[in-house]
């Protein structure tokens, strides 16, 4: 092999390419066919997982020798069958992906020296390497035969002979990313035109239809086709007929350290890179990838020459990585020109040309146009690439890796007598993402580390830039600092701390972060999240080490894994709420956050890390953590796997004086009553826990009745109890009424989606007439119960002063059951404020004791009666009592009861009158225009209504008038759904000019 060197003086080095190859990781599996951003952002995503995984055996690492192996196809059932056809007669497709500078060429390069030597791929006869750039240049029509032809000349007396034995043959596209041509799979004009059906290598047409035709199985049958893409093309290639899709990785684990020893000729000197690079949680990021394997090798290989005492400062930030990269490149290339200074200048300009324009490949032109001409000096920046060797004008130039062409963009800046900052600075509001890396240098170049290398080969750089770079940061960070509600501006404020990270003005962090108290890159759900990179964890924990006011971090969803969590470790101890849910930290992550609890000065208060994949094992680390730890009150651990054994081993801390949990949630963590002895040994102990959730979790009736006893005791502070989905029965209930009546703790208890059944309830009612009993809310959804059970928790009702929330949705009380509890609600001893009666086959027969009990009861405020057919005579006998001033209701839900026009006309008359219903919801019913027009008119004069749910109830541009001037009069409402209806765009439109015009309170129009 072949290469331009830029740190000797010899213009090309030879080596044998077994010599400094180092083996490469590739998967049988795609990670999403997805635009991906740069990579340094990016860092390929998910590596260390997939490194994970590669441990676990969850994905397959696939050796050169085996991308054509029939056992690597895609895992679906017709691709087992269609492997039977495939794998003799039709060839095998296979894709492999990876960003720039994975090594997607070298790994071509090594396949094919291998076959060429014998050891791999025997039954290839012959196999024919394109590069997909240089397909490019091929404008006019062409075939098949003379496409190898004009790549493979000697091969003329024989071509025709190929076409006979096509499984003989592989062809190789290097570089689909970099291909101009139309290649669309999904493109069905191809099979339609016959001038793109391209079955025979002697039919004229574009490349692109000879690759399609290739790849589709369409053209030589039979033959093998291997394509190589950076994730961005990928695209392209969703309908393809692939059978094997691959990624390339780069290095994983010990492929890193062999790189850098294989780097250098002394194997101390790459050992001492590589253990520098190791301790930098930074740089060591980048090294999955081989081409920053590289650029740290000659950046960082002079350090570890160099005697001690002569040793500069190490780069620690991406900025001074590079700045030393091109501070080794002049070293060895300035002697060839007169002014380097002007010459980096126009380089540089011209790289910031192609940023602007995403364009990274440069041709003679361009050169003449910015004042550069083709010499010594400029090979250490550009690399020629021969598009077609008999072309006289084919060559074209390239910097050496895209990163580089941001650096030297941001360098031409500081570089310039006379920049134009507005037009540098501005275009970071375009949304793909291309100026992130070259703002990040620019910030980095303000850096005196950064600047003081170049600055003995170029002039001093620019002093009025520095400054503008500055206050612009300033004025970033302060301006999305609070703009964090969509992913667009969380990624924004990511970039405001890189900006901070690689300038390392530290002074500046501290006066723009100012009393910053809170941090969100996190969301309810991972698609309104941000996903954080181990680079952004380094960057997000440095601006936290910076910031002494912080007090909640949100990163739920941020995906993290635990290499990220590692990154922020350092620093967690300062905050004081911490979300971490959804970010598949493992055991391993929480080993490492345990650190963070053992700190002495350690803040955190409350930790939330649901669903991450924690097992037993984590749960020595983080019991010790718990045993020392004075400062966590709030414990979220519920959607792992801990199992009864990481139960029984958090306990024990549990058990301690000095752990000081209030609220523990172990929900769906497969827990059975075989734990439950621990755990209630600590309820018996500990008196600071006051929460304790353990829904969805098999504890069973035996597993209740030992935390029944441990309620039972004194020394039990209990406040909160969550036992919903467990698997219980009548039977436990004897020992939890027991318990219920003895503890002067518990007032709220959940008891959802079980088997209570009336038995079960008429056991709990008895409790709830003891006057001991302090239960403020009982959770008895989905439990199967009748009208017959609800006899004795209405009687229990009659003669309860605590209980203020009541659920029972989702059982099967009928009309019956609702007029025995109307009868208990109907006395003053009855205080319930929430009753939950959703989906229990209500219908209007049972309204008439209904609206009795709200004619005289002063405390009910919430009502939910959703899910069931109370029908429009229902909704009328329901609109008298919200006539009366005795009904206090605030909230009434009615959704999904059949409800239409019919009976808006009492409604309306009630609402106008109403001075105390805020929340009204009716979606889901058939009110129709004219309906909902009665109820505009009475609600526009209303000063109580803030919330009005209408959605689904077919309301269409009929009504959008009565809707307009209810909003322009109504100053209280502050949410109103109106989805899944019939308005036209131009309703909406005029919804929202009202919106906007008139200064109403409305937050919220769904």
């Amino acid at each position: 092999m072949k290469v331009n060197t830029i740190l000797v003086k010899e213009k090309e080095k030879t080596f044998k390419l077994v010599d400094r190859y180092t083996e490469l990781t590739i998967i049988s599996d795609l990670r999403g066919l997805k635009l991906v951003e740069h990579e340094l952002v990016a860092r390929g995503r998910d590596h260390e997982n997939c490194r994970e995984k590669l441990l676990q055996g969850e994905l397959e690492k696939i050796r050169i020798d085996q991308l054509f192996h029939s056992s690597f196809s895609t895992g679906t059932f017709w691709s087992w069958i269609k492997s039977f056809f495939w794998t003799s007669e039709a060839g095998t497709s296979a894709v492999v992906s990876g960003v720039a500078g994975i090594g997607k060429t070298t790994m071509v390069q090594k396949i094919v020296y291998e076959w060429a030597r014998g050891e791999i791929y025997p039954d290839f006869h012959f196999v024919f390497i394109f590069k997909c750039r240089d397909l490019n240049s091929l404008k006019c029509e062409i075939n098949l035969k003379h496409l190898i032809l004009d790549e493979y000349p000697h091969l003329r007396n024989v071509v025709g002979e190929l076409w006979k034995h096509p499984d003989r043959l592989l062809f190789i596209f290097d570089g689909l990313d970099e291909f101009s041509g139309r290649i669309d799979f999904a493109d069905n004009q191809r099979f339609t035109e016959p001038r793109h059906m391209c079955t025979n290598p002697e039919f004229w047409c574009e490349v692109s239809d000879i690759l399609h035709g290739l790849i589709q199985k369409k053209l030589l049958k039979g033959c093998s086709v291997l394509v190589t893409s950076r994730p961005t093309a990928l695209h392209l290639l969703e309908k393809a007929q692939v059978s094997v899709w691959a990624e390339l990785l780069g290095f994983v684990g010990e492929e890193k350290k062999e790189y850098f020893q294989n780097c250098f000729e002394s194997k101390n000197v790459g050992a001492a890179v590589y253990k520098y690079v190791e301790e930098n949680k930074l740089l060591f990021t980048l090294c999955y990838n081989p081409s920053y394997c590289w650029i740290l090798g000659l950046s960082l290989g002079p350090f570890f020459t160099q005697k001690k005492m002569k040793r500069k400062p190490i780069p620690k930030t991406v900025t001074q990585l590079f700045s030393y990269f091109i501070y080794n490149i002049l070293k060895h290339h300035c002697i060839d020109v007169e002014n380097t200074h002007n010459v980096m200048l126009k380089l540089g300009e011209m790289a910031f040309n192609g940023i602007c324009h995403k364009k990274i490949v440069f041709n003679n032109e361009d050169l003449i146009k910015y004042g550069l001409k083709p010499s010594q000096f400029l090979s250490g920046f550009l690399m020629e690439l021969v598009e077609k060797e008999s072309s006289e004008h084919s060559v074209v130039y390239t910097f050496l890796h895209l990163t580089i062409q941001e650096f030297l963009a941001a360098l031409a800046q500081f570089l310039s007598h006379n920049p134009n900052l507005n037009r540098y600075l501005n275009v970071d509001e375009i949304e793909d993402g291309r100026f992130e890396i070259f703002h990040r240098f620019l910030a980095g170049l303000s850096s005196p580390q950064a600047a003081h290398p170049l600055e003995e080969f170029v002039q001093k750089l620019n002093h009025q830039t520095t400054c503008s770079v500055i206050d612009w940061v300033k004025v970033k960070v302060e301006a999305k600092i609070r703009d964090t509600d969509t992913v667009a501006g969380k990624r924004k404020l990511l970039n405001t701390f890189h900006y901070l990270f690689e300038s390392q003005n530290h002074g500046l962090a501290r006066q723009t972060l100012g009393s910053m108290k809170s941090l969100t890159f996190g969301a309810s759900s991972a698609r309104k999240a941000l996903r954080l990179t181990p680079i952004d964890c380094v960057v997000l924990s440095h601006t936290i080490g910076l910031c002494d006011t912080i007090k909640k971090l949100d990163l739920r969803n941020c995906y993290i894994q635990d290499e990220g969590l590692r990154r922020l470790v350092p620093e967690l101890h300062k905050c004081q709420e911490l979300w971490l849910l959804g970010n598949n930290l493992g055991d391993s992550g929480m080993k490492a956050l345990s650190e963070a609890l053992r700190n002495r000065e350690c803040k955190i208060e409350k930790l939330r890390l649901q669903d991450n994949g924690l097992t037993d094992d984590c749960t020595k680390d983080l019991a010790s953590a718990l045993s020392t730890n004075h400062s966590l009150t709030e414990l979220y651990l519920d959607n792992n796997k801990l199992g009864d054994l990481g139960v029984k081993r958090l306990s024990g801390a549990l058990r301690k004086l000095e752990c000081k949990i209030q609220k523990l949630d172990l929900g769906d963590n497969s827990l059975t009553n075989d734990s439950i002895e621990e755990l209630a040994s600590v309820l018996r102990t500990n008196s600071s826990l006051k929460g304790l959730n353990l829904d969805y979790n098999k504890l069973g009736d035996s597993g209740v009745k030992l935390l029944s006893t441990a309620l039972s005791n004194s020394k039990c502070k209990i406040e909160r109890l969550w036992l919903s989905n467990n698997s219980l029965t009548a039977k436990c209930t004897q020992d939890l009424a027991s318990a219920l009546s003895k503890s002067s703790s518990l007032t709220e208890l959940y008891l959802n989606c079980n088997n209570l059944g009336d038995s079960g309830v008429e056991q709990l009612s008895e409790a709830l007439r003891n006057r001991a009993c302090k239960i403020e809310k009982l959770w008895l959804e989905s439990n199967g119960l009748t009208g017959n059970g609800i006899k004795s928790l209405a009687s229990a009702l009659s003669t309860n002063r605590s209980l203020t929330e009541l659920h029972l949705d989702c059982n099967k009380l009928k009309d019956s059951g609702i007029k025995q509890l109307s009868d208990a609600l109907r006395k003053p001893e009855c205080k319930l404020e929430r009753l939950w009666l959703r989906d229990n086959r209500l219908t209007d027969d049972c309204t008439e004791d209904l609206v009795s009990a709200l004619s005289t009861n002063h405390s009910l405020t919430e009502l939910y009666l959703d899910n069931n057919n109370l029908g429009d005579s229902g909704m009328k006998r329901l609109s008298g009592a919200l006539r009366k001033q005795e009904c206090k209701l605030q909230k009434l839900e009615l959704g999904h009861n059949n409800l239409t026009a019919k009976c808006t006309e009492d409604l309306a008359s009630a609402l106008s009158k109403n001075c105390s219903l805020t929340e009204l919801h009716l979606h889901n019913n058939k009110l129709a225009d004219s309906g909902v027009k009665r109820l505009f008119v009475a609600l526009r004069d209303s000063g109580k209504i803030q919330q009005l749910w209408l959605q689904s109830n077919s309301l269409s541009d009929d009504c959008t008038n009565d809707l307009i001037s209810f909003l322009r009069a109504n100053s209280s409402l502050k949410i109103l759904s109106l989805e899944s209806n019939f308005f036209t765009d131009q309703s909406v439109q005029a919804l929202c000019e009202v919106i906007e015009t008139n200064r109403t309170n409305l937050k919220e129009i769904l």
